[in-house]
């Protein structure tokens, strides 16, 4: 406020909150910005250190925790592209090992076709 107020840029307080507004918008843009890269970041973080320490009791509470986190983005994301996800993780289970790495996009629930299987064929 003070420099606003000294080097007469600002006469009335509309003008002074336009100022800022102009002035803060690309810094609050690039603060989001680099906010969701360190959440990201830190999630994985905490995972590493969960399963580091699961032979303790806190470390396997969290270390679960993480697990379930991950079954039910796995769910989600299968409810989202309408996929069942029970279907869609029993198939994919079954068939992920056998699965040449070039071809895993496939199994992602927006690209999955169920397999079919010869007794269901029948």
């Amino acid at each position: 406020m003070i420099f606003f107020r000294s080097c007469g840029l600002c006469k009335t307080d509309a003008r002074r909150h336009a100022v800022r507004q102009e002035l803060s918008a690309p810094v609050l843009a690039e603060l989001e910005t680099w906010m969701r890269a360190e959440r990201t970041l830190r999630s994985i973080a905490r995972g590493r250190k969960s399963w580091l320490f699961a032979g303790s009791d806190r470390g396997g509470r969290r270390a679960a925790a993480m697990c379930a986190a991950a079954m039910y983005t796995l769910i989600g994301t299968a409810k989202l592209n309408d996929v069942d996800p029970q279907a869609w993780l029993a198939d994919v289970l079954g068939r992920i090992a056998e699965t040449p790495q070039s071809q895993l996009d496939e199994l992602l629930p927006w690209n999955w076709v169920p397999e079919q299987r010869l007794d269901q064929a029948a």
